[in-house]
């Protein structure tokens, strides 16, 4: 970002050899996590954080309020099968999000990890979301960015080999 070009910036005119390594922090950013939660619900739907994650986020535009309301209404101590059992006004929502988790899912086994990106960009329309908030620009510049990097990952054609190799970033990031 700004940050990022501005330090560059600053430490070139001063002769100062940089390097920035940014392969952990670009999995950091809200993006990659929504987009790596989405692909985690490809695998495993019921993973109760991916799927509250997905939900809230712009594209899909479910609140605080509404996930709480679909929480209360079930007795089961996971929020998948609160999800799976709501019935209610949120009901055709919840079931355009799953529908969209079983399209990403048929495909997965013959896809690329950037085409589902794409097919999830496309759906919750990532364009419009990131560019109409603060430092939209920014916010799509760091998105394509991520997009970028994945596709020059060994892992890009395989959604297992790739989440793998997020969840072994994860455990070497804590390791210390």
């Amino acid at each position: 970002g700004k940050l990022y070009n501005y330090l560059l910036t600053k430490f070139n005119r001063l002769g100062v050899p940089t390097s920035i390594d940014f392969k952990v922090n670009i999995f950091d950013s809200f993006i990659a996590k929504f987009l790596n939660s989405v692909l985690k619900l490809v695998l495993c739907v019921n993973d109760d954080i991916s799927l509250a994650t997905v939900m809230k986020f712009d594209g899909f535009g479910f609140n605080e309020e509404e996930l709480l309301e679909i929480r209360k209404k079930s007795d089961s101590e996971f929020f998948y099968e609160a999800v799976l059992n709501y019935k209610g006004d949120l009901r055709p929502r919840i079931d355009a999000i799953l529908e969209f988790i079983d399209e990403l899912k048929g495909k997965s086994t013959y896809s690329k990890v950037t085409d589902l990106i794409e097919d999830i960009s496309k759906k919750v329309d990532m364009n419009k979301v990131l560019l109409s908030k603060p430092f939209g620009a920014n916010l799509l510049a760091s998105y394509e960015r991520f997009v970028s990097y994945v596709g020059g990952l060994k892992y890009n054609d395989n959604l297992v080999d790739y989440l793998l190799y997020i969840q072994k970033l994860n455990e070497d990031k804590f390791a210390d």
